[in-house]
């Protein structure tokens, strides 16, 4: 049998712990920005056990949205600096449900209920958009409308993908 000591002890490089705090170093120091859109990010793990308390730490303000229809425990999160923006409104939009539960979709509804292969692909996503409305704190009255969303991901599917973009544009109206 071949063994090979080198992958015996992983480099520190490797460790979560290690991935994790370069992550922060990228996000707030390496790239600094007012607003940070993250999507794939573990509920606990990542977003209540590290980056809301240390990004909390740091003077941003953020919200998470889990995906929607599954127990996985992941989704988008929204994070801003506190002393530039505050938070108007947030809402978690279930892209699964969007297009039959909401009045200005029914001509998605429509179409889904004349197609039912893609009502059904529709009905298995578990897409989720954080969208999250922020006023600038200058007394300038500007507001920013972020729509945080990690689409459908089969390559297959780009109908389904310009679907929900259709679904998240009129979120933000909304």
């Amino acid at each position: 049998a071949f063994e090979c000591s080198a992958f015996a002890d992983p480099p520190r490089e490797l460790s979560f712990e290690h991935r994790r705090q370069r992550l922060l170093h990228e996000l707030t120091v390496a790239h600094p920005a007012d607003i940070l859109c993250l999507q794939e990010v573990d509920r606990e793990v990542m977003y209540a056990d590290f980056l809301e308390p240390h990004l909390r730490h740091l003077g941003f303000k953020s919200t998470y949205a889990n995906k929607m229809n599954t127990t996985t425990p992941l989704g988008c999160s929204v994070h801003w600096r506190d002393a530039r923006m505050e938070l108007v409104d947030q809402v978690a939009l279930d892209l699964t449900a969007a297009a039959r539960t909401e009045d200005c979709n029914a001509d998605i509804a429509a179409l889904l209920l004349v197609t039912p292969v893609l009502d059904e692909v529709m009905r298995k996503t578990t897409s989720v958009a954080n969208i999250v409305l922020l006023r600038e704190r200058d007394g300038s009255g500007r507001a920013l409308c972020i729509a945080n969303v990690h689409l459908y991901g089969d390559p297959g599917a780009p109908h389904v993908r310009l679907l929900q973009t259709v679904l998240v544009l009129r979120g933000c109206e909304h």
